[in-house]
């Protein structure tokens, strides 16, 4: 059972508490006031902890021998030949991901199930869906920065087609 006196001793042990871990004025104003105050804050006795600056990492290419898309031909970006491909993946919540190939210039769509997001699964779908399709018609494919996509130049040597990224 708590008693009144309990509970006293309770409420002043809390209220001394508080007060003792109270920053006076001066301390609250050169906390506050940022870079004015920066100066002032190095002679407190407790500082704030600095943080550490974050370090910048080497960015890893995951896809080799990848061109840019900047250095593509005009022919390919005016759209008026035809053979020249765009591929993307499509990744659905509930389904599996489906690889869609896009003819620039007849505008022609064709998709593939994929039966994972992997770049070995990836590249099988497209030397298939390519290997059907008149060698005239397969010039270029244009892909985005996905690494699905990391094994291009398999398209390269086995269907003599350009790559772009």
């Amino acid at each position: 059972m708590v008693t009144r006196t309990d509970r006293r001793l309770a409420q002043e042990r809390r209220r001394a508490w508080s007060e003792s871990d109270r920053l006076s004025d001066h301390l609250r104003f050169i906390y506050r006031s940022g870079q004015k105050a920066a100066e002032l804050r190095r002679y407190l006795a407790r500082r704030r902890k600095r943080r550490r600056a974050l370090r910048s990492r080497p960015a890893r290419d995951l896809i080799k021998d990848r061109a840019s898309i900047h250095k593509r031909p005009t022919i390919v970006d005016a759209r008026d030949e035809a053979g020249h491909w765009e591929a993307d993946l499509v990744i659905c919540k509930r389904t599996r991901p489906m690889l869609v190939l896009h003819e620039r210039k007849s505008r022609v769509t064709l998709a593939a199930r994929l039966a994972g997001k992997t770049a070995a699964e990836t590249i099988s779908v497209m030397l298939a869906v390519f290997g059907r399709i008149d060698p005239a018609l397969r010039k270029s494919v244009t892909f985005d920065n996905d690494t699905a996509f990391a094994q291009h130049a398999m398209l390269r040597s086995m269907r003599q087609m350009t790559t772009w990224f």
